[in-house]
């Protein structure tokens, strides 16, 4: 292989045309005007393993037939040797071929050290979100009012639903009774007296209202009271409570004396009890608010009231209705 230097050219650069038209005429080939060569070594191993980078140089014209095939030659065979060893027809940058067999370990152990990176995000993430949930997320209150001073409360003014509710059947005629069937007082887990229940029902249109607290009729009885001796022409109080415990909640209503809740989880036979109780005592038993019970509760998605019992079962023991 010839390699022509710069100061060679420049002596022969005024007789680069005249020796052109020569050799054209000797030899009958087609010369190009002279090319520079500059090739970069993308491999070793390789045929031309002396050639990193060659300075911009011309070669004399009758010379640059024999460098441009022996350079082809070289990059052809080069080529073939990246073939023949696993490697890309560009080969691989600053370095020698790749067995297949070596390309396939080093994809499999990437590929493992992703997948053992994945499942430790996910892990951390679970980890967190777990945190967040026990620590961030406020326990539900079940819509009981926040604690605070309700006692100076009152109600003065005056709303009449009769003006925009009006039946789904039109042949019924207007309504004339407005009830609550489900309240609650002080007496319980209700923020507002017996007194301020009833100002407060009278105000929002009311003229009935049923006073369930949690296990007792105290508090049914002090708002019948109070509304007989200074609303009798405007609300009737009906006495009752809530049958409280961790199966079910059933208002027990028309009754005049508590009914005594027996264990935190009283089997079928006790709730039948129960419920044969208030019916001796000439009282109905409504089921309260069934989904609500049959929810369930974060963090762990416990159920609200384990082992509630069926509609069927109700039915089955003598309950008057459902709440909805």
């Amino acid at each position: 292989m010839m390699r022509a230097s710069s100061q060679e050219w420049d002596g022969q650069d005024r007789s680069s045309s005249s020796a052109a038209s020569r050799s054209s005429s000797s030899n009958h080939v087609s010369l190009e005007p002279p090319v520079t060569q500059s090739v970069r070594h993308r491999s070793l191993n390789s045929p031309i393993d002396s050639i990193h980078e060659t300075k911009e140089e011309h070669a004399p014209e009758s010379n640059s037939v024999h460098i441009r095939e022996s350079v082809i030659g070289a990059l052809t065979e080069t080529n073939h040797a990246f073939h023949k060893g696993g490697g890309p027809p560009g080969g691989w940058d600053n370095g020698p071929a790749v067995p297949a067999h070596r390309r396939r370990m080093v994809f499999k152990r990437n590929a493992l050290w992703w997948l053992l990176h994945f499942i430790q995000v996910l892990v951390l993430s679970i980890i967190v979100i777990l945190l967040l949930v026990a620590v961030g997320v406020p326990v539900s209150d079940n819509g009981v009012p926040q604690p605070g001073d309700y006692t100076k409360m009152e109600f003065d003014w005056k709303t009449d639903p009769r003006s925009y509710l009006k039946p789904m059947d039109s042949n019924f005629t207007d309504y004339n009774v407005l009830l609550d069937a489900h309240m609650h007082t002080t007496y319980s887990d209700g923020v507002l007296s017996p007194k301020q229940a009833i100002d407060y029902a009278i105000a929002n249109g009311y003229n009935a209202v049923i006073v369930t607290d949690h296990q007792t009729v105290a508090g049914s009885i002090a708002a019948k009271k109070y509304a007989e001796k200074h609303h009798s022409d405007q609300i009737t109080v009906i006495t009752g409570m809530e049958y409280t415990c961790c199966r079910i909640h059933m208002n027990l209503i028309g009754i005049n004396k508590s009914v005594a809740v027996t264990p935190p989880f009283p089997s079928d036979d006790e709730l039948r009890d129960v419920i044969d109780k208030v019916h001796d005592m000439g009282g109905l038993v409504i089921v309260n608010h069934i989904p609500w019970s049959n929810a369930t509760m974060l963090p762990w998605n416990d159920a609200r009231l384990p082992n509630n019992p069926t509609r069927e079962q109700l039915l089955d023991w003598g309950v008057d209705g459902f709440e909805v």
